[in-house]
């Protein structure tokens, strides 16, 4: 999966065929109105928590939001409310665990994108691809 991390969301949130194996839960969120970029108002449906890793190196336990978007979007605000910090530095964007992993970001044309695998089930071993990649 490609995260977009932005810095002007309010939430991470997640299309909802995007991690379809993980159930959704009914949250103090749903029915939150969410405006996109094109001025669309969109409502919060629950939320899906899943476990993501890039490339080999740490593992972040993510709450996504369930919102009809057309791409998964990382909220920098939320990465930073749970102790972790977003790096943009000519040639080494990333993500900065709290643990002291770095998960590289990738800037494509000035918006910077994690590649990320998500694990199907926390009781299994292995992590999977999920979505559409370039």
């Amino acid at each position: 999966m490609i995260l977009t991390d932005d810095s002007g969301s309010s939430d991470t949130v997640v299309p909802p065929q995007f991690c379809s194996w993980s159930s959704i839960f009914h949250t103090d969120k749903v029915g939150t109105e969410y405006e996109v970029a094109n001025g669309q108002v969109v409502h919060n449906l629950g939320e899906r928590r899943c476990t993501i890793k890039t490339g080999g190196i740490g593992e972040l336990n993510i709450a996504f939001q369930v919102v009809d978007v057309h791409k998964p979007l990382l909220a920098v605000s939320s990465l930073t409310a749970h102790g972790h910090q977003v790096v943009f530095a000519k040639d080494d964007d990333h993500i900065l665990l709290s643990s002291g992993a770095k998960m590289p970001l990738r800037n494509c044309n000035g918006v910077y994108e994690l590649d990320v695998w998500v694990k199907r089930d926390p009781n299994e071993a292995g992590f999977v691809r999920q979505g559409p990649q370039r």
